[in-house]
This record gives structure tokens, sequence and C-alpha cells, in this order.
């Protein structure tokens, strides 16, 4: 709402209820204020239909606390209206009266300090100007880290903040980005995408706190803004992303693939003409892994004597513990290797668990094919794949001459497999 009469800052105020103030911290220096006093009423204002640079203009706004600066900025919220995101009920020192909403110095500070901050940023990746980008990106002498080095609006000094750093939490997704960065060798994979990257987290992580969806009787679905601070955050993803409508995405669960690569969870065989052809395809899908081509939940090598007896090597160095066990396997190479698919007799309870793998999408059929695939004196690999890169995989398969069999499965089906072998899910 844009006021009805000018708003004004105050020195004189105090909180309500001084004990409160433990709730928040970015007022011990000075709770006393200076606070923003707004008329309780005011006018409709639209600032994203209205004034698509908003935000820019907040960003200019001074961040001091003398008469000069706070009455910029006593302007700037009787034409716009307060931030809304923390008002506390606040009273004159002197007196008893009843409290009103006020808006503390030091949140203004804030916003302006990062707004403007990041609205400073965004003009250096836009440039493409990479000496002045080089002054702000850096990268660790190991190689291990990369940050911004940048003096915010109003700091006296330049702080270091870290954009990312090579470690086991990262998604796989910042991994692989992470690491095309460190082995590139063009300025603007190593300084402008780690900035162009740092932009998008910080102005998300802000979105994220101010828009929520609703539903509304007239109006249907919508975005919504929780605050004048909410509408300049979408105004400054707006300049970023050049899009002003934000378009709809399905869900993603978790398991899904990057583009090109296979549907949900899938289940792979590959079957090799000897040990150390399979063996030399473990270095390959260690790579792979590394790379980010390939994520496995799980994964076993068989290896057959002659006489068709199988030996089990679960790809530890590939996996952990993995997301099955060695009860799985055990069971799932009985059946493949043991056990005749076409014409035999089943009785109850092989008869219910094939019934169960049927749900899975490993009806006998399937089976069959992966047990052929790995004859007798033969070696296999058995992979329990999360997400591929379809291209880059089969491209490494294909010089093998292995013998494929590949079944996809729903996050509904692997369970069933879990449950149809009795694996269950593995601890954390």
């Amino acid at each position: 709402m844009r006021p009805e009469a000018p708003c004004e800052w105050h020195r004189d105020y105090e909180l309500k209820w001084p004990d409160a103030v433990h709730l928040s911290t970015r007022f011990h220096d000075d709770p006393a204020g200076p606070w923003l006093l707004t008329p309780a009423h005011g006018n409709p204002y639209e600032p994203l239909r209205q004034n698509r640079d908003l935000h820019l203009e907040f960003a200019r706004l001074p961040l001091g606390e003398d008469d000069a600066s706070l009455e910029a900025l006593a302007a700037f919220a009787t034409r716009y209206g307060r931030l809304g995101v923390s008002s506390l009920p606040i009273k004159p020192a002197s007196t008893d009266s009843r409290a009103r909403a006020g808006e503390h110095h030091a949140d203004w500070r804030r916003a302006i300090r990062r707004i403007g901050g990041l609205v400073e940023l965004l003009d250096a990746y836009r440039s493409a100007d990479i000496d002045r980008v080089r002054q702000l990106v850096s990268w660790s002498e190991d190689g291990q880290a990369v940050d911004l080095v940048y003096r915010w609006p109003g700091d006296a000094e330049t702080t270091q903040v870290s954009i990312l750093r090579e470690e086991f939490t990262l998604s796989p997704d910042d991994l692989a980005q992470f690491r095309r960065w460190c082995s590139s060798s063009l300025d603007h994979e190593r300084y402008l995408e780690p900035l162009e990257y740092f932009l998008y987290r910080e102005i998300n992580e802000s979105l994220g706190e101010h828009l929520s969806p609703q539903l509304r009787p007239k109006s249907g679905f919508e975005l919504r803004c929780d605050s004048l601070l909410g509408a300049l955050w979408v105004l400054l993803a707006e300049q970023l992303s050049g899009v002003s409508e934000p378009r709809r995405e399905e869900f993603d669960s978790g398991t899904q693939q990057n583009e090109g690569g296979v549907g949900l969870s899938e289940m792979m065989v590959l079957g090799f003409e000897s040990e150390l052809e399979a063996d030399q395809f473990g270095e390959k899908l260690a790579q792979m892994q590394k790379d980010m081509i390939v994520q496995l939940e799980d994964a076993a090598q068989v290896v057959r004597d002659p006489d068709g007896k199988p030996h089990v090597k679960h790809g530890h160095r590939l996996v952990g513990a993995g997301a099955m066990g060695g009860a799985f396997w055990g069971m799932l190479f009985g059946l493949l290797f043991f056990m005749p698919f076409l014409g035999m007799a089943l009785g109850a309870g092989m008869g219910a668990l094939f019934g169960k793998l049927g749900k899975t999408g490993l009806d006998s059929r399937v089976l069959e094919q992966m047990g052929d695939a790995v004859p007798p004196g033969k070696a296999g690999w058995f992979l329990i794949i999360k997400q591929l890169t379809e291209d880059k995989f089969m491209a490494a398969v294909e010089g093998t001459n292995a013998k494929l069999v590949r079944s996809n499965l729903s996050v509904e089906q692997e369970e069933e497999l879990r449950q149809a072998f009795g694996a269950g899910k593995q601890q954390q």
C-alpha cells in the first residue's frame, strides 16, 4: 500500500515491549531506532505492473542515518510503501501511548545493501568485462574452491563469500559444474559462469522467502509476493533472467535424469566374454561415475565358472554399501543362473515371487534375457542406475562388444523389487 500521508523516521521511539528485542538480534546495537512510521492506511500500489525498474531505484538509496539519507528513504516509502517484512510494535519513549507498527533502519539498510550489491554484480556479469569479473571471482591455489571477493555497498572492506568448493555435500549437478569450471581454460567458464551461479543462487534464496503460491476465487492460481521487498526481488530476478512470466515446471522427484538421460531408475546387465573384459569395463564405470556420466544406486560384478556356478563381486568401490545389499544380489543370481524359466513348474512360493517380479517389469522373459547375457564361462556387470547421460554412456559400451539388457524401473517398481528379494532400504 502507498501511504496517504508522508512517512517519517523517528529516533524518539522505542519498542513497546523491550524484552521482545531478543527476538531479533539485528536490533541489539540500536533498539531505539531510527524507526520508520507510516500511516495505517494507504492507496494500492503495484510495482510489478507500474514500475519495472523500481529495484534499481531502491538499490541507489543511501545507507546512512544522517538526516538527508533518512529523508530520501522516507520519500521512497511515501511513494511506494513500507518494505513490509518486519514491522514491530513501538511507542514514543516519553509516553505510554498505544503502540504503532514501525520498521527499523537496520532492515532497510540490509535490504538496500544486498539488492544494491547484486545489481552491481549483475551489471559486471552482463558487461562480460573479464578484467572486471576477474577481480570479483577468485580461485583457491589448490583449485578446490571458487569465491566471490567483493566490497558490498556501505562496507569498509571486501568480503569473501564462497561460490562453490569441491566437497562430498555438493549435489551431482553442482559437482559436475564445478569440475567443468576447474578444468576449463576459458575465461567465461572460469569466471563469468561462477558469477552467474552466485547471482542465481542468491536471488533464488530470496524468492523462496518472499513468494508463495495461492489459489484465489476470481484470479485463479498465482505466485504472490508477500511484501514490497518481495516485489523488488521479483524485479531483480526478471532483470537477470530476461523473463517476466514464470513458466510451469513438472515436479522433480529427485530421481529424474539430466537432459538426454533415461527415465527413472534402470536395471542394466552387460555381459562380457571374460572376467578381464568385465574388470576393464569396471574401470570405465568408475571414471564415468566420477565424470557424472552415470550415477549408480547399486552394482555387482558376476563371474561364472565353465560349469555355470556364479561368483559375485559386489561393487563396493563404486557404490559403497549399495542400495540393495548382498542378500538381494545373491537371490537374484540364484534365480538367474540356477533355475530354468521356460516351461518350469512353479511351487506356490516361487509363483508368488514371480508375481511380485512381474510388477517390477522383471518378468520371466526379461530375467531369462539377463541370465543369457552372462552364460557359463563368461562375466558381467549388473547395475541399478539412478541417473544416466545416454549418449556418453552408450559410446563407452559400444566399444566393448558387451551383450546389453535393460529394464526401466519406476520408484514404485524399485520398491517392489526390494520387497520381492527382502532387501529393504539400507540405513543412511
